[in-house]
């Protein structure tokens, strides 16, 4: 009785300790500090780029807001740092930043590898090309000979040489370091394609003098996801990264907009809308955050059709169709477990 005794006290230490042990990691020191670091990558319209009041906007900056709106309650207190994409990983281990929100593809390699998690996807997308309306490409066959500019090191360096490799069809992959020099590369004719995401194509060829010239193929070399990055070995920060992101989804499930979520939290009936939203149930408090976690983030950034629209779709200059970044129901591949 003794031995069950102490084993049962110290159980409950553990239980009694774990929050405080957990509450000295990333979210502990974003808490302390009163800002998120934000780790971006290259200057890409739609992702993360100035606008002209000189403000950090796009999909990646909008989901580094909807993590600062959880976490201390203002979608504003964020420090945006434009980091390389190779250096991201160390700027994650080392504590510089708290989140990376470049595109960079979830790969299970890098998700078990590198040191950092991705929580979880936020955006679907493959890998295709884009050329010049007179080179008449309407294929990827038919760039056998050609020269393609891609990004130095990455996964579709492998995927698009691998694709022409299986085909048995020649092609020069002319690698840079930065998503901005390939794409400054192309534009000036050092390339016959630039190859990257559609939705990336389609942000730097809005800014060519000759943006009608050029065609981005429907062809995709693989489809493939992305997501944030945070460090690995802490658990806590990991979850509340995945939560944000299942919050935004989950709002366009639910009908939430910026406009309507307040009235909803104290109006529905719905459990997992008030669970949500903060108006019952303990979500916040199990992730040490406030109660209202979700409604900030709905309220102050939006839901995840919202995030999209202003940034890549129909109210950007892109208007990249969502394709696969529709909710399961709708033919895409976002989804969000129950709340």
């Amino acid at each position: 009785m003794k031995l069950l005794t102490t084993a049962l006290i110290g159980l409950a230490a553990l239980v009694v300790a774990s929050p405080a042990s957990r509450a000295e990691g990333v979210l502990d020191r974003v808490k302390a500090r009163g800002e998120l670091r934000c780790g971006v990558g290259d200057p890409t319209p739609g992702w993360h780029s100035l606008d002209n009041q000189n403000r950090w906007v796009g999909f990646g900056v909008d989901f580094c807001r909807a993590v600062s709106a959880a976490v201390l309650g203002d979608a504003t207190k964020i420090a945006i740092n434009p980091i390389g994409w190779a250096q991201s990983y160390e700027a994650l281990r080392s504590g510089e930043v708290d989140i990376v929100t470049t595109s960079h593809t979830y790969k299970i390699e890098r998700d078990t590898g590198m040191q950092v998690n991705f929580p979880t996807a936020y955006f679907f997308t493959g890998i295709t090309v884009m050329t010049r309306k007179e080179s008449e490409v309407r294929s990827f066959e038919d760039l056998a000979g050609a020269t393609i500019c891609i990004l130095s090191g990455s996964s579709m360096e492998a995927t698009v040489s691998e694709w022409f490799r299986a085909k048995n069809l020649p092609v020069k992959l002319v690698p840079f370091d930065t998503i901005t020099a390939n794409s400054e590369a192309y534009s000036k004719g050092r390339c016959d394609a630039f190859a990257t995401e559609p939705a990336l194509l389609a942000g730097f060829r809005q800014g060519y003098a000759d943006a009608e010239d050029h065609e981005i193929l429907n062809d995709l070399f693989s489809v493939d996801a992305l997501g944030p990055m945070v460090a690995e070995g802490d658990e806590q920060w990991n979850n509340i990264v995945r939560s944000v992101i299942f919050a935004t989804i989950a709002a366009d499930q639910y009908g939430l907009t910026a406009d309507n979520a307040a009235e909803i939290a104290e109006s529905s009936d719905n459990a997992s809308i008030r669970r949500l939203l903060g108006t019952e149930g303990e979500l916040g408090k199990f992730m040490g955050l406030p109660a209202d976690w979700g409604l900030q983030i709905i309220t102050q950034v939006g839901p995840y059709s919202a995030i999209y629209d202003r940034n890549l779709g129909k109210d950007s200059a892109s208007k990249i169709e969502p394709g696969f970044n529709r909710y399961v129901s709708q033919g895409g591949l976002l989804y969000s477990p129950g709340f």
